[in-house]
């Protein structure tokens, strides 16, 4: 368990606390058959931002919140033992093991678990996929790209991202950054 204690605005603090998995107690095989989850390199990226000044085209950041913690568990084995602490937090639970039914932050298969999830809910709106990048996901004049929980989208007709967008929002809760202005490995005017 992390615990932070955080300023708010109005000079009052809050205190956070976040559940993270001991991964290196994963043992390969054992309790994860895979962890491997794409990401976009930054010539892809430079090539799509290319082909949005050449045509005058829009290019928006969104950023998922919190995606590690959306999917659910592939399997039926996995257990985590709770924080020090914890029962002192929740006495009337009488285990310290539980079994994990979502994804938790530090899980090894988390970034391909998420990555399943999306590219499973992207297909699902008609977006095909790159046969070199399959991180890139296409429509007519329309480009998507992912970096973990980051989405740089590249588009010709704001309507069309405006209904994208607003079906992407509908399944995980998304942060629209509007016009890029950074990505992994870029800054961009």
């Amino acid at each position: 368990m992390i615990f932070k204690t955080k300023l708010n605005p109005d000079k009052s603090y809050h205190f956070k606390a976040r559940l993270v998995i001991k991964s290196y107690e994963q043992r390969s095989r054992i309790d994860h058959d895979s962890t491997y989850a794409p990401v976009s390199q930054l010539p892809t990226v430079q090539i799509l931002v290319s082909l949005a000044a050449s045509h005058g085209w829009f290019v928006d950041h969104v950023n998922v919140v919190t995606a590690i913690l959306n999917p659910d568990i592939d399997r039926k084995d996995v257990y985590m033992l709770l924080s020090p602490g914890f029962p002192e937090l929740r006495p009337d639970l009488a285990y310290s093991t539980v079994v994990l039914k979502k994804v938790q932050y530090g899980l090894k298969q988390a970034p391909r678990l998420w990555y399943k999830a999306i590219d499973f809910l992207l297909l699902s709106i008609r977006f095909s996929k790159s046969n070199a990048k399959p991180n890139l996901y296409i429509q007519p004049n329309f480009y998507l790209i992912l970096y973990v929980n980051d989405m740089l989208i590249v588009y010709a007709d704001p309507r069309k991202a405006k209904v994208i967008k607003h079906c992407l929002n509908s399944k995980y809760h998304m942060n629209d950054l509007g016009p890029v202005r950074r990505f992994p490995g870029l800054e961009i005017e």
